[in-house]
């Protein structure tokens, strides 16, 4: 009796300690589950989920216009610090707040980007080149080449654009400032956010997630989001907090079995 007492308790210790373990382990990897790219913009609104409408991906969203946008870049490691290594292109892609494909130019715009104007005409169909596809293309768009200055660089600056409370890492920010006030109500802009390495075998891409929007209106009815100041409670964090409580328990019920064991050798 004694024996199977303390096998029981030897692995509750051990159930417990891995629970522990690997609490830690997800914590640190989730701290750290910032996209290499991102896409902010100050203010904006994150849409989880929009019925009926092209955001079924989840994206940031603003409605005023003009308004500022940010491309965030936090290297994986010291290697990718190397700015002249990679070719950055912020993409403009035309779509229609119905949710349906875009089949043709709508009648004569222009949006401007950093004081630069690209009418209609300057827009080319497709997607661009090495992209995976998603919800918005095929469609009507335009790719803009940037490069990251090193006066970009900040050190605890870029967070997690769908929870800001998640940030406090080194990269580097850009700015852009977008004026899309002559675009019609029923039309709305999706950025992308994508870089290609010099031999262009290799794209490296902000996760759709973690793209933004220019909509002029939207139907709020059935409308998932929130505010980029809210803290929004992911599964991920759940998850933990469940491993974390089986991991006190585990220790709870080890300390228990081994007192029932040193009263049994008594």
């Amino acid at each position: 009796m004694i024996r199977i007492y303390r096998q029981v308790s030897t692995w509750t210790w051990y159930i417990a300690a891995l629970a522990i373990f690997f609490t830690i382990l997800l914590a640190t990897a989730t701290s750290l589950a910032i996209p290499t790219l991102q896409i902010n913009i100050p203010g904006g609104q994150y849409v989880d989920y929009m019925p009926g409408s092209p955001f079924n991906e989840g994206m940031l969203i603003v409605s005023d216009a003009p308004f500022s946008l940010q491309a965030f870049y936090a290297p994986e490691n010291k290697k990718s610090y190397t700015l002249s290594s990679w070719d950055f292109y912020l993409s403009c892609a035309l779509i229609n707040l119905d949710g349906t494909k875009v089949s043709s130019l709508p009648d004569p715009f222009a949006i401007s980007i950093n004081n630069l104007s690209y009418p209609s005409d300057s827009f080319s169909y497709g997607k661009p080149q090495g992209l995976p596809p998603h919800g918005v293309f095929d469609t009507y768009y335009i790719q803009i080449a940037f490069d990251f200055e090193p006066t970009d660089l900040t050190h605890q600056g870029i967070f997690n654009v769908q929870n800001p409370s998640e940030g406090g890492k080194p990269g580097y920010i850009h700015d852009f400032n977008i004026n899309a006030q002559g675009l019609g109500r029923n039309y709305g802009l999706v950025f992308d956010l994508y870089a290609y390495n010099q031999n262009y075998n290799t794209i490296l891409f902000a996760p759709f997630s973690h793209n933004a929007a220019f909509i002029s209106s939207y139907n709020t009815a059935g409308l998932i989001s929130h505010n980029q100041g809210d803290i929004v409670p992911l599964p991920d964090t759940l998850f933990l907090l469940a491993i974390g409580l089986m991991g006190i328990w585990g220790i709870r019920i080890g300390i228990k079995r081994k007192k029932d064991t040193s009263i049994l050798k008594t």
